[in-house]
């Protein structure tokens, strides 16, 4: 049976169940390709011998890490892809990446053994922010459910 995992990007529960293998290793793979591209700009600024020039090589990680986050939960979960623009509008940072690493937590096999050590959440996790700030509310369980409904503050 595939574990899962809730989710709340502005305002909308998303609930998450884990890929078959494959699916998960090509999701992985997706990753891997991110972690590169921050590896390659860390790499360029801790060889660069003045604070200017690693900012500057850090500035496009920086500034691009939101985007990588979303995309790769998308590439993940139908549902979140379905919302991609709303998402992208309404939800914070902070949101996507505790949302990201919930989906880490299916994607990678020591996910299990992370939280039994107690690092990460425990049981069902759920992330969210006040329907108020983002304007976002409703809920959403699973690709077949559209069914929205106002989060409680």
């Amino acid at each position: 049976m595939p574990k899962v995992v809730t989710v709340t990007l502005a305002g909308t529960e998303y609930t998450v169940t884990e890929l078959p293998s494959q699916r998960n290793a090509e999701w992985r793979r997706l990753v891997d390709e991110a972690l590169k591209g921050i590896s390659g700009v860390l790499g360029k600024s801790l060889a660069v011998d003045n604070l200017q020039g690693a900012l500057d090589a850090a500035r496009g990680l920086l500034l691009e890490s939101g985007d990588t986050i979303l995309r790769l939960l998308c590439a993940y979960a139908e549902d979140i892809a379905e919302d991609r623009e709303r998402i992208e509008a309404e939800a914070y940072d902070s949101e996507l990446t505790e949302a990201l690493v919930e989906v880490l937590s299916l994607a990678y096999p020591f996910g299990s053994l992370l939280r039994a050590a107690g690092i990460g959440s425990r049981g069902t996790p759920t992330f969210s922010s006040s329907p108020g700030q983002n304007g976002g509310s409703g809920s959403k369980a699973g690709k077949s459910s559209r069914k929205r409904t106002r989060l409680s503050s």
